[in-house]
């Protein structure tokens, strides 16, 4: 492996860490209705994927691709919904609940084995979802469904996850996870019949946000392809704590001290699933 090639990789890894932090901030700088906002970045990426690639993409009919294209899409509209409804701190943690949930996913599915580690991970992810849950400003029914659909979007991550685990994924998967994302925002925005109310200012973030959607894939898969796995995991998983960043520093965005203490537990269910095995090696 070439040095010059392992630095970009790890250069891609860190701008996939950027691109993925920066979507909730995107979100919250506009007042689009969220399943519209949905539409607009999942058109714009479909757009951006197959330049990158640079071929056509694949379908693939098999029941995991399936499967692992109705998740993701499911998983990214109920993430941009949450991201408008509630504050992005507990948008974010409540949605890392897949973390936790994979292992379970996986055994109800696949009949993987679990062990200890798993069982500790679903204890720390129900803690955490419990105290951001229980925050008082969940009071208000627009937060209640806020951190719902983020709970609905970790669940729908995680079966994306295990279901990817069959498939080789790709840019391939990403394009039709947003065509899929694009139609259930359409659907959803037109049965729920909100006033489409764009600004002039609000295509800028939407457009931003799709074009980094679709350059998450190219950064992604090159830093894969030149540096270990494990290390790629390690850098990206940052986004839990450096997404709810951006909002408060450039937004004032404030959330309740339980959800401080929930997104604290989240940090820590996401360190104890990167801890390896002994002896385990570097992909």
């Amino acid at each position: 492996m070439h040095a010059r090639e392992t630095r970009l990789a790890k250069l891609s890894a860190v701008a996939v860490l950027f691109l993925f932090s920066i979507t909730p901030f995107l979100v919250k700088t506009t007042s689009v209705d969220p399943f519209a906002y949905s539409v607009v970045r999942s058109l714009v990426a479909c757009l951006i994927i197959p330049l990158l690639a640079r071929r056509a993409p694949k379908l693939d009919l098999s029941r995991y691709s399936v499967v692992c294209i109705v998740s993701g899409a499911v998983s990214n509209v109920l993430f941009l919904a949450a991201c408008h409804y509630t504050d992005v701190t507990s948008a974010v943690a409540v949605t890392y609940s897949w973390v936790a949930l994979v292992p379970i996913v996986g055994w109800l599915w696949l009949r993987t084995r679990t062990a200890k580690r798993d069982l500790v991970l679903l204890g720390f992810g129900a803690v955490g979802l419990v105290l951001i849950f229980a925050d008082q400003k969940s009071l208000r029914s627009s937060f209640d469904i806020g951190k719902l659909m983020a709970l609905g979007s970790g669940i729908a991550w995680a079966i994306y996850i295990v279901s990817n685990t069959k498939l080789r994924g790709g840019a391939d998967m990403a394009f039709y996870v947003n065509v899929v994302s694009a139609l259930m925002g359409a659907a959803v925005f037109a049965v729920s019949g909100a006033p489409l109310q764009i600004e002039a200012w609000d295509w800028v973030p939407m457009i931003l946000n799709g074009v980094a959607n679709g350059l998450v894939m190219l950064c992604f898969n090159y830093s894969l392809k030149y540096w270990n796995t494990y290390a790629v995991t390690v850098v990206v998983s940052a986004e839990l704590a450096i997404s709810p960043l951006w909002v408060i520093v450039f937004l004032g965005e404030r959330p309740g001290a339980l959800v401080w203490a929930g997104m604290a537990v989240m940090i820590v269910t996401m360190l104890v699933a990167l801890v390896r095995p002994a002896g385990k090696e570097e992909a």
